[in-house]
Order: structure tokens, then sequence, then C-alpha cells
């Protein structure tokens, strides 16, 4: 099934630089959220910035606000949510989370508000952070709290 929605918007890509269109990028994001959206129930925000290689193991039911921010290596699991504190804060950019590089996002996972989650951090399943998560710490709870820290790799 990937390879086919892959085919698809290749073509389409082609298709559109024959016809002249310069803005070729903006459609292949509408073609390939809107594919995530009704295949994997994956909702991701128009203005949502994805640095590279984000890694989905069980792609579902998973939300990244319009404003969020996503570095590079992060993986994140199912039923994740990214977002805002308050529904009237959804239109500034600013009040949503950035997830910087290499961090762990498990299950169930709610981050919401304007925080930073840093480097090599780890978010515990069904956990709801609210607070800034200092580089290479374990959070984990309701609301998360830090239980560890992350040990480098020899």
């Amino acid at each position: 099934m990937a390879d086919n929605i892959f085919n698809d918007l290749y073509r389409a890509k082609k298709i559109m630089m024959i016809c002249g269109r310069n803005d070729t990028n903006k459609y292949i994001k509408l073609i390939l959220r809107r594919y995530l959206r009704k295949r994997y129930s994956i909702f991701i925000g128009q203005n949502t910035e994805i640095k590279g290689n984000i890694i989905l193991p069980h792609p579902q039911n998973i939300v990244l606000g319009n404003g969020v921010k996503i570095g590079n290596n992060v993986t994140i699991y199912q039923d994740v949510t990214i977002g805002v504190k308050k529904i009237d804060d959804a239109n500034i950019g600013s009040s949503y989370a950035a997830i910087e590089d290499n961090v762990c996002i498990y299950a169930g996972a709610k981050i919401i508000g304007n925080i930073v989650v840093g480097n090599s951090s780890v978010i515990g399943c069904n956990s709801v952070v609210n607070k800034d998560v200092p580089s290479k710490c374990i959070f984990a709870g309701v609301p998360a709290k830090k239980i560890g820290v992350v040990e480098a790799n020899t």
C-alpha cells in the first residue's frame, strides 16, 4: 500500500512540474497529510515542522498540532498528542511544543503547551508533560516528573 501512495505522489509531482506549477511541495504535503489521516488517523498540522527522520513504529492515532517543531531522529509511538493548553492559543505558533533531536515519546503520552523537550530525552507511556524537559532526562507520570537520566551508550 505504501508503494502505491509514493508512486501516486511522484506522478502528481511530475504532472505539476510539466504544467509549470512551482508550488508542488505544498500539494505533495497536502496529499500526504490526507493519506496519513485517512489510513492511520495521524493528524499533522499545516505548519508543523519536521526536520527529518521521524520514526513511527506503530503509526496509529497520532496528533501533531499546527505549530509543533520536531527535530531529527524522533521516535513517536501510537496515541501520542502534541498540542496546546488552551484552544485560544491554537492560532499562536509559539504556544506549541518543540521536540529536539533523538527524543523517544512512548505510547499515549500527551505533551501540552509551549515547552521544550531536550535532546536525547525519553517521555514515558501515558505521561502528561506540561513543563520543559531537560536534555537526557526520563520523564513519566501525570503530571510528568523526572524519574531518571538517560545514560550514554557505550
